[in-house]
């Protein structure tokens, strides 16, 4: 018995003492966001994953996924270390249970941060203190391309790698479009990422196609495409009576669409039509009086 407190006293010893990396290219590179979710965490340094890219997933978020021949292969990101209890956080908010992402321990190359004050502060801290800072990009782009050769050099050689926790998914690995309420998120990641040291030029190449992408532009009706038209009923009232279902309503909030027809087929077609379903597919509503017949053309 005594034996077993000890082991587990030892264990506890091992969780508070040895560091755990985590390594964050997505929205918790925004430290606001990672102090919330994980407020044991600390800021360490830049970090930087080789032999992956940077994607938008079909669940529109954000993954690595191996690179291949041609394509960027490496990825940057912030260093965190975080307690047992933030990871189980990580756990919940990246949807491991819903298999969503993958826990995988990755080598990560380790780079000193932009901003030195800000290297093993805690998260909470650091994202105030950033909140305050402009973003300079020659402090950390230009001044550190410019350094002498053995200077280039010496930090080649002295490159660290850590192994790092990273949430990445095999199972929703194909590239997709970012959902609309994630493109703010990233912005702010954005933000942060700048100041903290990541390079812009990385940014352009791998996030910045991908997160500030263009709304589509509607589809135009083309010469030799029929104008889509709509049938409308009135909700059907307490009497049940059928010839009152079927009256047009005056009032726009009563209309129901049936469906959307060409304006070749005629009026009896969508008037036999069985089922209204839900309203608001953008389009707008028409009244068609019930008759046989092909529908009047309009004058033009």
């Amino acid at each position: 018995m005594n034996d077993m407190i000890t082991s587990m006293a030892s264990l506890g010893a091992v969780e508070r003492t040895v560091p755990n990396y985590y390594f964050a290219f997505g929205s918790n590179m925004c430290l606001t966001q990672m102090a919330s979710r994980c407020p044991g965490s600390t800021v360490v340094a830049k970090g930087v994953l080789r032999g992956h890219r940077w994607q938008i997933n079909e669940r529109g978020v954000a993954n690595v996924v191996p690179s291949k021949s041609g394509e960027p292969s490496f990825v940057e990101g912030v260093l965190f270390t975080v307690s047992f209890k933030d990871i189980r956080t990580l756990d919940r908010s990246e949807g491991i249970s819903k298999q969503f992402y993958d826990k995988t321990w990755l080598p990560v190359e380790v780079e000193t941060l932009a901003i030195d004050a800000l290297e093993n502060e805690k998260t909470v801290i650091a994202a105030k203190k950033l909140d305050l800072i402009k973003f300079q990009p020659k402090l950390h782009t230009e001044q550190r391309h410019e350094q002498q050769p053995e200077a280039r050099q010496r930090e080649r050689e002295m490159v660290k790698e850590v192994e790092a926790l990273v949430y990445r998914s095999s199972r929703y690995s194909k590239d997709g479009r970012i959902r609309s309420e994630y493109i703010k998120r990233m912005e702010s990641a954005i933000s942060d990422s700048l100041k903290l040291g990541i390079y812009e030029s990385y940014l352009r190449t791998s996030l910045y196609p991908v997160v500030f992408v263009k709304e589509p532009e509607p589809e135009q009706v083309g010469p030799d495409q029929p104008e889509l038209n709509y049938i409308v009923r009135k909700p059907a009232q307490a009497s049940g009576n059928h010839t009152e279902q079927q009256e047009a309503s005056a009032d726009q909030s009563e209309y129901q669409i049936i469906e959307r027809w060409p304006k070749e087929l005629s009026e009896n077609h969508l008037v036999d039509h069985p089922y209204a379903h839900n309203r608001g597919d953008g389009g707008k509503y028409k009244k068609r009086r019930q008759h046989q017949g092909p529908v009047p053309k309009k004058s033009r």
